[in-house]
């Protein structure tokens, strides 16, 4: 094995580790959960983005979870759909 290979192996090895969490599950279940709280209001991307100063398109992105959502956006959000922000870390 090269030295390179050593080196990303010790040093980097959490970043392959199937138990490891995917950034992407994150931004997919806050995206998720942003949509289904959008059309429980039955509001439109339009008019949430009007509320939040965010873009239609941006709003789109962050609700399939493309994006990497900002903690700033995520309280506008809540805000104009009248939620509450609620985080858990677990092992």
């Amino acid at each position: 094995m090269s030295d390179l290979q050593n080196f990303l192996d010790n040093n980097l090895g959490y970043l392959f580790n199937s138990n490891s969490y995917d950034n992407s599950d994150i931004e997919l279940e806050i995206g998720r959960t942003i949509k289904k709280k959008r059309l429980e209001k039955n509001m439109s991307q339009i008019e949430l983005s009007r509320l939040t100063s965010i873009t239609q398109s941006n709003i789109s992105k962050i609700e399939k979870g493309k994006v990497n959502i900002t903690i700033a956006q995520l309280k506008r959000i809540a805000t104009a759909l009248k939620l509450k922000i609620r985080i858990s870390m677990e092992e």
